[in-house]
């Protein structure tokens, strides 16, 4: 949008993201953006106005409630206004919250941020290969090595103290919740139709015939629990 005439406004809890984010925006010129360093739940004091279209990924999960986010943002959204949201999927982050029970169950209480770090780190370099996590491992490396993520990394996906996950049924009542149509998916869409993912042999007929007559979201529940793999949910509203 920088040849428009269009504000952008980057709104984070975080300092040190904001200040991040505001050298990518020096770096490549771009002066069309106000910074704001608060919390969306302060959103409707703030006084930004209304908006034609709001990305919120990797957010409204982590809140208290999810619902109260995203009332919040449809609050501050034009009435043809769109949103794009991700969130974690149910199915594809199975090891992960695997993990996250037993880490709560073995690391000490009143551990530090650094120590629960370290534990874990030693735990996962002793666990046998028939853990869930383990067995997924090259999966979420990224997300935890040294030379990904790191320990913030790690934190945010085994240790975060609020990690909300949703499979597609759900994101259509999180919708609805809020007077939002779910308009479609963004990353993978193709992977939300079942016929997509079945092999087009004569012995599925009948069955693709059935899965062809069923309404768009009971279509896209029954591919996510196909797949398995969809680890994250990336939709229009």
């Amino acid at each position: 949008l920088r040849n428009f005439a269009a504000e952008v406004v980057y709104l984070d809890v975080s300092a040190a993201s904001l200040a991040v984010a505001r050298e990518r925006a020096a770096i490549r010129g771009l002066t069309n953006i106000r910074w704001v360093n608060d919390s969306i739940l302060n959103l409707p004091a703030l006084g930004l106005g209304a908006f034609d279209y709001v990305s919120c990924t990797g957010v409204l999960h982590h809140l208290a409630s999810t619902e109260a986010g995203l009332g919040i943002l449809t609050g501050a959204l034009r009435d043809d206004g769109v949103i794009l949201l991700m969130l974690y999927g149910r199915y594809g982050r199975r090891s992960v919250y695997d993990m996250q029970a037993l880490l709560r169950t073995y690391l000490p209480a009143d551990a530090g941020i650094g120590e629960k770090v370290r534990l874990t780190r030693q735990l996962l370099a002793a666990l046998p290969a028939s853990n869930s996590f383990i067995r997924e491992l090259d999966k979420w490396r990224r997300e935890i090595a040294a030379d990904g993520f790191g320990d913030a990394g790690l934190y945010d996906l085994l240790l975060h103290s609020q990690d909300r996950c949703f499979d597609v049924p759900e994101l259509y009542r999180l919708a609805g919740s809020a007077g939002l149509d779910l308009l479609g998916f963004v990353d993978r869409a193709a992977a939300y139709e079942p016929l997509n993912l079945l092999a087009p042999t004569a012995s599925q007929a009948d069955q693709r015939a059935w899965l062809a007559s069923l309404d768009l979201p009971r279509r896209q529940a029954i591919a996510e629990q196909m797949g398995g793999d969809l680890s994250a949910h990336e939709f229009y509203l």
